[in-house]
């Protein structure tokens, strides 16, 4: 297991402090070895990138479209009529509902939570860049321009789930990915997510940290030749 991140006490709404958590990752070697699951693995790895290509020409199509109405009318860009798309426009775009009920995707591989969270990390990329703009190194923020081909898919908690030792990775039409757990494998926490790449899975856990007893706290460098 490798610990990916450790957060301290947070604050709820009432002003409270709440237990501090930890967010655990666990990295299992996986790759499938039937055909069929290779089916499943490549066309969900392949719609994850189809879909962040999109977006990303999507996103650059309308920057040059502000640039030229700009150029052209010399007004801000704050007037321009044509606006970035943000997370509610992609995901509409991303899956359309039509008469009856029924639910259209664009991307027939990738379960709805999958889709979400490739909308939510390039959203969070354009934001990266923003705040990168305002700060030292404005002359290298650049939008997300890479087109790819295969890009690694995120399930969250409520789409992936662990069955007798055996983790199920939902990609709608293409069917599900089984993976088989070490033997022996316990959750550490509540599970939160799962990350499929090339080669391995990881599985992200929230663990929930006891709470220290009051008193005196000491801090003890280790890196030292000797302790005093």
């Amino acid at each position: 297991s490798d610990l990916c991140s450790a957060g301290g006490s947070a604050m709820t709404d009432t002003g409270h402090p709440t237990r501090p958590v930890q967010h655990r990752t666990i990295t299992i070697a996986w790759l499938p070895r039937k055909p069929a699951q290779w089916r499943v693995f490549t066309a969900c790895r392949r719609d994850a990138g189809d879909i962040w290509s999109r977006m990303v020409r999507i996103h650059g199509r309308v920057r040059r479209w502000q640039a030229q109405w700009c150029k052209r009318t010399e007004q801000p860009i704050a007037e321009c009529p044509w606006k970035l798309p943000a997370g509610p426009a992609f995901r509409r775009w991303a899956y359309q509902t039509r008469r009856r009920g029924q639910t259209f995707y664009r991307f027939p591989s990738l379960c709805s939570a999958s889709t979400q969270a490739e909308i939510v990390e390039f959203e969070e990329a354009c934001k990266a860049m923003w705040a990168k703009r305002k700060g030292a190194h404005a002359a290298t923020a650049k939008y997300p321009t890479r087109c790819m081909r295969y890009r690694d898919v995120t399930y969250s908690y409520a789409a992936a789930r662990i069955r007798e030792g055996k983790l199920l990775l939902p990609n709608r039409q293409a069917g599900t990915l089984v993976v088989k757990l070490p033997r022996g494998f316990v959750e550490p926490g509540r599970f939160m997510e799962a990350q499929l790449r090339y080669g391995e899975v990881r599985l992200v856990y929230r663990v929930d940290i006891p709470a220290m007893p009051p008193g005196a706290i000491i801090g003890i460098d280790l890196n030292v030749n000797t302790l005093a």
